[in-house]
């Protein structure tokens, strides 16, 4: 209620024009980013990276070829055959790479990809890389905070776009691109109250099981803890997930262990070593990686109700730390990384703050080394010979200083006043009251009122779900009387109160005691 309260703030500082001209300033900045990082990824990186290797190869062709086998040869997508066409068209008759660049997805996944085998590859990729893009715009708009100003909603779009894990995954036309939109979507069927179709759209997202884990995990725990309400995002996950492998199975008997053999392939010659085997020795890996799914369950369990946007960065920082490194897959990050803006308020402790700076540092060192070397290379391209890969050691660094970061946060108490998943209409204990958006506040007695009255409708709204001493849950409206109860006044006072305590020293214009003067 707070965070309502406290938007309403901002949105009076914006309207005299006090933090406009900031944020524009870092708009402008952010565009610059986006171009200089678009540079990097599609003019730098490729015949640099093609000095070591067989260079940028657009990981989407095994996916296009394989579903086209599926679906109009019937051949079987991890035959020997199959894998050697595709090698043979990515690397031009010879294998130059020790990527064997196999179909190494569920056989479902050709459903997901069929509206692109119909195109030709050309056609699949433009249409692959505007679709990936339009879908990550629309995840970060699903993970921000609902209270976000417009302009700082922007900002955050364009810096998440001028990522290079980002570029890098829109470049290569990842697979990755599409299942990180699927499991934003899950979450915002969730908050609108839609389970059954959260539950379609996150059996959707298994098609990259070990990305989809790590946002399935703490919604499990936060269906389970409500089982009654929840359990239709339960039930139609397993019947999903049970109808895509028979559909498979009927596709093509025997597939699952043709897979299993692929997967056991894929993870020998793909990708770097998992972050976690960056620790000395041989055991103490194991035991860390133990120790970190052991942590990932805890903290599921922990914040499943008081806040399961930290439960789920965290979670995804886990598995990411354990899985064999891909850059593009620190897409999945994008809710980490924003739940550090939307929630650093909260996060007040001294080990939280020190870890949090590392985090925004190193985000700020790569668009900050991305735009040096874009105009360095400009000016004098030999000049880039030996920094051109600081970018990406930056994002290969960053995962940990995030993990290290949640993991203070997630070992925190638990706050009380804090809900990360408004949902379904039958938890109205997660329902947070809206704003009475948009706020046309025109001076400073207009802006006044309007909070006010907010304010006392919201203290009439906390008193409507008190549960009565019979133990029947009631919900007053606007004819109950509760808005004009001199109780619901005082809360609604003591909210206002409350804010003026966090927002000590801000904007005279619009602070409570400026407010409370003017009656």
């Amino acid at each position: 209620m707070t965070e309502q309260l406290r938007a309403l703030y901002r949105m009076n500082a914006i309207a005299h024009g006090k933090t406009a001209p900031t944020l524009v300033g870092l708009l402008l900045m952010a565009f610059l980013c986006l171009v200089c990082s678009f540079h990097y990824a599609f003019v730098i990186v490729p015949p640099a990276a093609a000095l070591s290797g067989p260079g940028i190869v657009p990981d989407f062709y095994p996916e296009w070829y394989a579903s086209r086998m599926v679906l109009f040869h019937h051949q079987n997508p991890y035959s020997p055959e199959v894998t050697r066409r595709i090698q043979s068209a990515m690397y031009r008759g010879k294998l130059v790479s020790q990527n064997e660049q196999r179909f190494a997805y569920p056989l479902f996944a050709v459903l997901l990809f069929a509206p692109f085998a119909v195109l030709p590859f050309a056609a699949a990729q433009f249409c692959f890389f505007a679709l990936s893009a339009l879908l990550t715009v629309w995840s970060v708009l699903v993970w921000l905070d609902r209270s976000t100003q417009p302009v700082a909603t922007t900002i955050c779009v364009v810096l998440v776009l001028a990522t290079f894990p980002v570029m890098l995954g829109l470049e290569l036309r990842q697979p990755t691109m599409l299942v990180a939109p699927l499991l934003a979507a899950t979450v915002s069927c969730l908050r609108s109250g839609r389970l059954v179709s959260a539950g379609v759209m996150g059996a959707l997202a298994t098609v990259k099981p070990q990305l989809a884990i790590g946002v399935l995990l703490p919604l499990l725990f936060w269906a389970v803890s409500d089982w009654r309400n929840r359990k239709p995002f339960l039930l139609s996950l397993w019947w999903t997930v049970g109808g895509l492998l028979g559909i498979s199975e009927c596709v093509s008997h025997g597939w699952l262990l043709h897979w299993l053999a692929t997967i056991r392939a894929y993870s020998h010659y793909a990708g770097a070593q998992p972050l976690i085997w960056a620790l000395p020795g041989s055991h103490l890996p194991v035991l860390a990686g133990a120790l970190l799914i052991v942590a990932a369950f805890a903290a599921s369990w922990k914040w499943r109700r008081v806040d399961p946007l930290l439960a789920i960065g965290f979670s995804v920082s886990v598995f990411l730390a354990l899985l064999p490194f891909q850059l593009y897959n620190e897409v999945m990050l994008i809710p980490a990384v924003l739940w550090t803006f939307i929630r650093r308020s909260k996060q007040t402790g001294k080990l939280q703050s020190l870890l949090r700076y590392p985090v925004w540092g190193l985000l700020g060192a790569g668009w900050l080394s991305t735009c040096v070397i874009c105009v360095a290379h400009v000016i004098n391209p030999p000049s880039i010979a030996h920094l051109w890969s600081l970018p990406i050691v930056i994002a290969w660094v960053f995962p940990i200083a995030l993990l290290a970061y949640l993991a203070a946060c997630a070992s925190a108490k638990a706050p009380a006043n804090i809900v990360g998943l408004a949902v379904a209409r039958r938890d109205p204990d997660l329902r947070i009251p809206r704003l009475p958006l948009p706020l046309q506040s025109r001076s400073r007695s207009d802006f006044a009122k309007q909070l006010r009255k907010w304010a006392i409708s919201l203290g009439g709204s906390v008193a409507g779900m008190e549960r009565p001493r019979n133990g029947s849950l009631h919900s007053g409206g606007e004819n109950s009387g509760m808005a004009s109860n001199p109780g619901n006044r005082r809360r609604g006072t003591a909210l206002i109160a409350q804010v003026h305590t966090e927002w000590a020293g801000s904007d005279e214009r619009c602070s409570p005691t400026h407010i409370s003067s003017s009656y």
